[in-house]
């Protein structure tokens, strides 16, 4: 399934799904085109025409398992927490992957491939764990390089971004991974590529959430309503943080599940932090607003989701089955 991208649009049309929700940038002419074609660039808006590296899981077993953390990147003690409990969770095997959900490095991402951050908020936490790290960018990762985030790929044997949209096969699931701060410019992409899929499970993932009853909250309903146009429906989980805690939400009479996951680092322990957080439209079945990571086993017909604190105790369970 994997995607040449090109993108050479003289009517540009930037949507931004940030969590203040939609921006729509209309850009008529040449030279305006020009500037935002060039920030689009800057911003990992489009993608490359050909992944950097290959993401190949030998299909020896008809299930896969994996680990979802955002919002990681600060060098933080409850980093380091999280990081441990995810060891202690995977160990025999218990993971072949993790995907990391965005603002991989807090405050202003990588400024380049010299930049001693990839080393002290990635490298140095998680390489023990022993699996590959599977990563998007998140609205901090923008502040950076985008482009060294992703050609660290070549020369870390655990750090994978293969492109800023790509997708990948393991086990019974298909996993799509995109930047949502660009929006429709990637999005369309990415669905071609879900309808085009057959697996039996499709699990989408990015940084912020659609729904989320966290300080950031649900996207605004115009917003939502490009979401559901594009992917509710067509896939079974998406996967993202941007907010700081742990939270599972549906939609009544939708089939998609909503998973945030966005406390491997931040989190929003303190009351200020509580007192700011939103309802969302989407009925949340679970919320812990404190460290934590997801850790999922996908077979044929059943998907476990369990939910773990910072110190690996397990908080909630949930299980989806096909129809």
């Amino acid at each position: 399934m994997k995607r040449k991208a090109g993108n050479r649009l003289k009517v540009l049309i930037l949507i931004f799904l940030g969590g203040s929700g939609l921006i729509a940038v209309f850009a008529f002419g040449n030279y305006t085109g020009v500037k935002l074609t060039q920030t689009g660039y800057e911003k990992g808006c489009f993608s490359l025409p050909e992944d950097v590296v290959d993401l190949d899981f030998p299909q020896v077993k008809d299930y896969v398992r994996f680990v979802a953390i955002g919002d990681t990147g600060d060098g933080s003690e409850a980093q380091k927490r999280v990081a441990e409990s995810i060891r202690q969770v995977c160990q025999g095997g218990n993971c072949d992957f993790a995907l990391m959900l965005g603002d991989n490095f807090y405050e202003g991402g990588l400024q380049s491939l010299q930049d001693p951050l990839f080393k002290l908020f990635f490298e140095d936490i998680y390489q023990d764990i022993g699996i590959p790290f599977i990563a998007v960018l998140g609205n901090h990762d923008l502040k950076g390089n985008v482009f060294a985030q992703i050609y660290h790929s070549l020369d870390s044997p655990f750090w994978r971004m293969p492109n800023f949209s790509y997708n990948f096969q393991a086990g019974p699931a298909s996993f799509f991974g995109f930047n949502t701060s660009c929006g429709i410019l990637q999005a369309e992409g990415v669905r071609q590529d879900v309808e085009e899929s057959q697996s039996p499970w499709k699990f989408l993932f990015g940084h912020q959430p659609v729904y989320s009853g966290g300080v950031h909250g649900d996207l605004d309903p115009l917003s939502r309503g490009l979401w559901n146009n594009y992917f509710q429906g067509k896939v079974d989980f998406y996967l993202s943080g941007h907010d700081h805690q742990l939270e599972h939400l549906q939609v009544e009479g939708e089939k998609t599940e909503y998973i945030v996951s966005g406390s491997g680092g931040k989190n929003y322990r303190s009351s200020s932090d509580k007192n700011k957080v939103k309802s969302s439209a989407a009925k949340s079945r679970f919320r812990y607003q404190d460290n934590g990571f997801v850790w999922f086993q996908v077979s044929p017909d059943r998907v476990i989701s369990r939910f773990y604190d910072a110190s690996g105790t397990q908080l909630y369970e949930f299980q989806k089955t096909k129809d």
